[in-house]
Order: structure tokens, then sequence, then C-alpha cells
């Protein structure tokens, strides 16, 4: 009888671990997305900012944000959920840096879609 029990928490235990790690993959995906459009802003490139945005988010997308005078210096996720299937949230921190040497730091919270298979940014918010 005992043996049965501990077969069905191994069991249950194994399924919670399998499930772990599939949305740890998901994070990671999500968190990609997130740094590599982060990184694009960094560049100065809007074209590749666009790759991440999905097609809403692209019709607000506003090209000149890439002139602004501020500069990113770093960026940083402090935190990443599921939440649900198709929808990812993001905290994340920039550190920016004005013409005149003044820091600044902005929180920023990220919202992805999935699409198909590919997470997309459909939001990013100053928080």
């Amino acid at each position: 009888m005992s043996g049965g029990v501990e077969d069905l928490i191994q069991k249950y235990l194994d399924d919670k671990k399998q499930k772990g790690d599939a949305e740890d993959a998901e994070k990671i995906a999500a968190n990609g997305v997130a740094s590599k459009f982060m990184q694009a802003y960094m560049n100065k490139d809007a074209d590749s900012m666009l790759m991440y945005l999905t097609e809403e988010a692209k019709s607000e997308f506003n090209r000149g944000i890439v002139e602004e005078a501020t500069e990113i210096k770093s960026f940083e996720i402090t935190d990443t959920r599921k939440l649900n299937d198709t929808k990812m949230e993001i905290d994340a921190t920039l550190k920016k840096e004005t013409p005149d040497q003044v820091s600044q730091t902005e929180k920023r919270r990220f919202i992805l879609l999935k699409k198909d298979t590919i997470w997309l940014i459909d939001s990013w918010k100053v928080v």
C-alpha cells in the first residue's frame, strides 16, 4: 500500500519539475526577447527594435525614441512572471545618463505575448 502512495508522490513531483522546467525555458526565451530589444535600443537601432514587437506595439512605436539625448548605460531584468500560456510580464531597471552626466534610474514593465511559438513585446511602460 505505501509503495502506491510513494509512487503517486514521486509522479506528482516529477510532473511538477517537468512543468517548472518548461516554464523556466519560456521565461528564458521571453527574457531574451526583452534583452535583445533593449540592446537594439542601446545601439539606437529602431529597425531591430521593431523585430521584437507585436503588430499593435509596432503601430504605437515612436522611432524618435532612439534619438533621445539620454544614453542607456545598463539594463537589468529584476523579475519575470508567466501570467498564462500566452502572456508574460517582465520587470526591469534601466540606468540612464543625461548629456550633462546626470544618472537616472527608470523601472519598466514589459508585457510579452506569445504569437505562435515566439514571444513579442506588446508594451514596455515606465512604472
